[in-house]
């Protein structure tokens, strides 16, 4: 959502993320606080956590923050002008395992107007299950479509009734909305891809991968053939996340793990 920012933070220990925090757009004033309450009954697995922050737009026309969480369900909560966030429901039923990772076509324009805009959300699990939702209102998601099991996604995207996801198998790979079914698939990386970014506008994706690789890739859509336009290798730096940035996204940011530095290219 276009004026805030989101950070999550561990509580009780280093391993616990159980808080999700909403910031303004500067990032120095807080303004709502959520804590996961404790399932029940408590997991044998893993504590509790909350992974993966989108935003959507519902058919009614309002602003939704969604939260996946370790037990497999997803939060919603409602964004009004002030702003003032408040939880309207809790979706569960389609995911056994913890969320990974969330998306929508509102998230991947970064809340600007697009033709392609829909009221959906796209949500992946730890068993590499892939949910597509409709969105009605704020208390109503329906799932539509789904893919079945396969590789878990470190980052899920929507474009032009495509869903992009980035499987932590080093491929990138497009669904049909309306039925899940597999379109197209990328080979980007030779190891697990820990991040991927999709541009605001063109039809593009970054992907940031274990191999120390940093790729921009053009996606099959609209008459347009799969092609890479940018490859670096960032030698003995693991990789961890990619942005496009810069006047017009036209430029591209990677981070590695333990580096202090950001790495900026232009392609």
């Amino acid at each position: 959502m276009q004026g805030a920012a989101l950070q999550g933070i561990p509580t009780d220990s280093d391993t616990k993320l159980d808080v999700k925090k909403v910031w303004d757009e500067t990032g120095a004033n807080l303004l709502y606080v959520w804590k996961l309450p404790r399932s029940e009954p408590a997991s044998t697995q893993h504590a509790d956590f909350v992974r993966g922050l989108c935003f959507t737009v519902s058919e009614a026309g309002g602003v939704l923050l969604c939260v996946g969480c370790s037990s497999g369900s997803i939060q919603v909560f409602s964004v009004v002008p002030g702003p003032v966030i408040r939880p309207t429901a809790t979706i569960s039923g389609q995911h056994s395992r913890p969320i990974t990772c969330l998306g929508s076509s509102y998230q991947s324009r970064r809340g600007a107007w697009a033709d392609d805009l829909g009221s959906e959300l796209v949500s992946c699990d730890d068993q590499g299950r892939l949910c597509v939702w409709q969105i009605k209102d704020e208390q109503s998601l329906q799932c539509v479509a789904a893919a079945e099991a396969g590789q878990p996604c470190c980052s899920v995207a929507v474009r032009r009734g495509f869903v992009v996801a980035a499987r932590v198998d080093g491929c990138v790979q497009l669904y049909g909305m309306k039925d899940a079914r597999l379109r197209s698939e990328l080979v980007v990386a030779s190891r697990w891809l820990s991040a991927m970014d999709i541009h605001p506008v063109k039809d593009l994706v970054a992907t940031a991968a274990e191999d120390c690789t940093l790729g921009v890739w053009a996606l099959p859509m609209c008459g347009q053939k799969a092609s890479c336009l940018l490859s670096v290798c960032k030698y003995n730096e693991r990789l961890t996340g990619a942005a496009f940035c810069g006047q017009g996204a036209d430029s591209v940011a990677a981070v590695g793990y333990d580096v202090g530095a950001l790495n900026v290219w232009n392609f």
